[in-house]
């Protein structure tokens, strides 16, 4: 499991949110704390700080659905 360090350090490159969020742009997305618990849906990013500010409560990942 990644600890809330690595999370953080990949989900605050700009990189890697620019790319997030051009693939979810205007799509519903799933949000993942860990290995069982998914966040509410439905769930959108708009800005890039989005994907930072869930990263920073436990977000593990994201999926476009």
């Amino acid at each position: 499991m990644l600890t809330l360090s690595e999370t953080l350090s990949y989900y605050k490159r700009r990189d890697v949110q620019k790319l997030i969020l051009e693939y979810a742009k205007g799509k519903e997305i799933g949000v993942r704390f860990g290995e069982e618990v998914f966040g509410k849906r439905p769930d959108i990013l708009v800005y890039e700080n989005d994907i930072l500010e869930s990263a920073k409560r436990g977000c593990t990942s994201f999926t476009l659905l």
